[in-house]
This record gives C-alpha cells, structure tokens and sequence, in this order.
C-alpha cells in the first residue's frame, strides 16, 4: 500500500473555491480509479486556509502514473494552482495498518456515501 498526505495552502479568498475543486478531485479518484482506496480532503482547525489531502492507493505506480494522469486531477491541478499560496509539500508512507483487504472494503462504503 502506498499512502501520501500533501499540504497545501491556499490564499484567502479562494479557500471555498479550492473546496469545491477538491471535492471533484476526491470523489473522481474514488469513483474511476481502482487503486485509489481513500482520498480525504482537510481543512486546518486552527488555520482555514491550510489544507491537507491523504491519499492511499494499492501502489506507488497507481498514483505517479494513473492519478497524476487522469482527467479529473489534470482539471484539479489547472483549477488549483493560481489558488495556492506557496508550493504544497508532501510526504509518502507506507500503509501498515489497515492491510489491503481493509482499504478495498471499505472503498465500497465511500463509494455509496456520496
């Protein structure tokens, strides 16, 4: 499992934009990628324009070469980045627990939450 948690942060006035922006991304990646088992998008408690977006895909290839080349995140990526404030940072993991089996499960349930 390869997991990666990106923070950004986005000027003022566009917090509600990249919001919604985020929101197509997110349910894009749960809806036509396979690999893509989560992808949460969050906002700071403490600072309403820095956001973090954790994301777990089966592996490193199903992110680098499928998610970063779908429509949906290209769209994104055009979308976002006049919104942000500075470059984002990213750190990758490698998914211990919950195993593979858990992820794919529990991708169904978000699958009918939206």
């Amino acid at each position: 499992m390869y997991s990666i948690f990106v923070t950004l942060r986005v000027k003022e006035e566009y917090s509600e934009a990249f919001v919604r922006a985020s929101f197509g991304d997110s349910i894009g990646s749960i809806k036509n990628e396979p690999n893509c088992y989560r992808f949460d998008v969050l906002r700071n408690s403490n600072d309403s324009n820095l956001f973090h977006l954790y994301e777990v895909y089966k592996d490193e290839y199903s992110h680098k070469e499928l998610h970063l080349n779908m429509p949906h995140f290209l769209k994104w990526q055009e979308e976002v980045l006049p919104m942000l404030d500075g470059d984002p940072s990213s750190v990758v993991m490698d998914t211990i627990f919950p195993d593979h089996q858990v992820w794919k499960n529990q991708k169904n349930s978000l699958l009918k939450a939206e």
